[in-house]
């Protein structure tokens, strides 16, 4: 009897904790800033004190992406101050008030002129055909905005939903630590452009788009000695050197050499990582 009561004690107190994830995680899309309990802008600790530490995301995007899981997967991506930048998932867990989420059939695109163009729209959004998904920008602040995604799987129906902040700055001026400024010492104004999610430039964007990036860990000399040295692997799709495990990558894909894509997102098997664009 005593063991019974003992049982039944320790069931009464770990049931709380079990149901904790989904307690906290409501279904929900917040248009067009959150998922779950998941918004732009939310600091790393203020997440993982809801979902618990995340797991890196595979396969490697340019970004370093942690996946948490509550009702369903949220993928997050920080900045380089450790807050969300971008939050998604590929869960049909999640909908917003209007009905959106992973999982619906979209209507057919019809075609609307704007511009004497012809403009695929659906409730805000605008159809893409080169990346079969349909897109929105979504006004958070003053400067700040939300780039919304939903993609597009086989017969139209949304495989993924992704929310990305980035800021609106003046003529000029470029998102520089989450504020709007000047292109930074030694880059060119003409060609700059924020660096991936979490990253800084050891190698400021180009003319042709080029550029170096790397976690703040990461020295610009062991980065571009790297890069330096994926030259031996331009026929193949996989590198390893220095204790980095390089992959070509571009617009999704894995299976074209460095050689082909001139973009290789490297990894050391842990948080740190460099992006390489060749332009």
């Amino acid at each position: 009897m005593r063991i019974r009561l003992v049982a039944a004690v320790l069931l009464v107190f770990a049931a709380p904790a079990a149901a904790a994830p989904r307690a906290t995680d409501p279904p929900r899309v917040v248009p067009w800033h959150l998922i779950g309990n998941v918004g732009l802008g939310m600091s790393r600790a203020r997440v993982e004190r809801m979902y618990g530490r995340g797991t890196i995301a595979t396969p490697p995007r340019d970004e370093l992406f942690w996946t948490y899981r509550g009702r369903g997967a949220i993928g997050v991506a920080y900045d380089i101050d450790g807050h969300v930048d971008s939050v998604e998932t590929t869960s049909s867990a999640y909908a917003s008030r209007s009905g959106i989420r992973v999982g619906i059939k979209l209507p057919p695109r019809l075609c609307g002129l704007v511009d004497y163009t012809c403009k695929h729209s659906w409730r805000g959004f605008t159809y893409e055909s080169d990346y079969k998904s349909w897109k929105r920008v979504s006004r958070l602040g003053r400067f700040e905005r939300s780039y919304v995604e939903l993609e597009l799987g086989p017969h139209s129906v949304v495989k993924r939903i992704s929310l990305t902040h980035f800021l609106a700055c003046p003529f000029g001026e470029y998102a520089i630590r989450n504020a709007c400024r000047k292109p930074p010492p030694g880059a060119d104004s003409r060609f700059y452009f924020p660096p991936p999610a979490g990253l800084r430039f050891c190698e400021f964007p180009g003319g042709p788009g080029n550029f170096v990036a790397a976690s703040p860990s990461v020295s610009c000399r062991l980065a571009n000695d790297v890069i330096s040295k994926l030259g031996s692997c331009m026929t193949k799709t996989r590198c390893t050197t220095d204790g980095f495990g390089c992959v070509a990558e571009w617009a999704g894909r894995y299976d074209a050499s460095f050689g082909y894509t001139h973009h290789a997102i490297c990894t050391d098997g842990a948080h740190r990582r460099i992006v390489w664009d060749g332009g």
